[in-house]
């Protein structure tokens, strides 16, 4: 309302966001009410920052050790289906680009933590030494999948999708499969298994023309 009431005034050629508003308000830069910097909720402190869809004490994807040679080194993300009512959860490993995938039905950060750590738990400890993902709020139970596969768990930078660019790059080549508007729901388990059987079988030129499968297979430990 205020922006509007500011933006509709003549000789206001500097645009004000309502951000700001609150954060001049807040500052004691305005004579407000205590109702009015209630916001969806959640009331701004007088430090002036807003914690709300933050997690604190993150840790940074400068912070991780993970070079491209290393096996081990998964980044997860999510591929909204339809009207945003379903969704997949992707999982990537740098070094091979072995992919994982799994329907989420409830949408949640506890479901999204729970199948991180039931799809990743069953490898070998030395295919699963870190976890990086974007700060979206599916993953703020980020400590839960720490503390349950004993790994670090990263955040790259807010809106840097290449810093995760191995499973970009690898939820643009599931959406050649599921595109935009893709009923992740009607989706069946063994539709998941087919697909990724396949998936990770192809050949890639960044992986010398071998396949994910293939170079994960070489750190799997030998059956005798």
């Amino acid at each position: 309302m205020i922006v509007g009431r500011y933006e509709k005034k003549a000789g206001n050629p500097f645009p004000i966001s309502v951000s700001s508003i609150y954060r001049y308000a807040a500052a004691g830069l305005f004579q407000l009410s205590q109702k009015l910097l209630i916001r969806k909720g959640k009331k701004l402190k007088n430090n002036v920052q807003e914690t709300r869809g933050k997690m604190p004490q993150l840790k940074k994807i400068h912070e991780r050790q993970a070079p491209r040679s290393e096996i081990g080194h998964w980044e997860v993300d999510t591929v909204i289906g339809k009207a945003h009512k379903s969704q997949i959860l992707t999982l990537t490993e740098r070094m091979s680009r072995f992919t994982i995938i799994q329907k989420l039905s409830l949408k949640t950060a506890k479901e999204a933590a729970k199948e991180i750590i039931f799809l990743l738990k069953s490898l070998p400890k030395k295919l699963v030494k870190s976890i990086t993902a974007d700060r979206g709020k599916v993953f703020h139970m980020w400590i839960e999948v720490e503390k349950g596969l004993e790994i670090p768990f990263y955040f790259s930078d807010p809106g840097a999708p290449g810093q995760r660019g191995t499973n970009e790059n690898t939820n643009g080549r599931i959406r050649r499969t599921y595109p935009k508007g893709t009923d992740f729901s009607k989706l069946t388990q063994k539709e998941i298994m087919e697909f990724l059987l396949n998936f990770n079988q192809v050949p890639r030129k960044v992986l010398n023309f071998n396949t994910p499968f293939e170079i994960l297979m070489n750190y799997l430990p030998c059956s005798t």
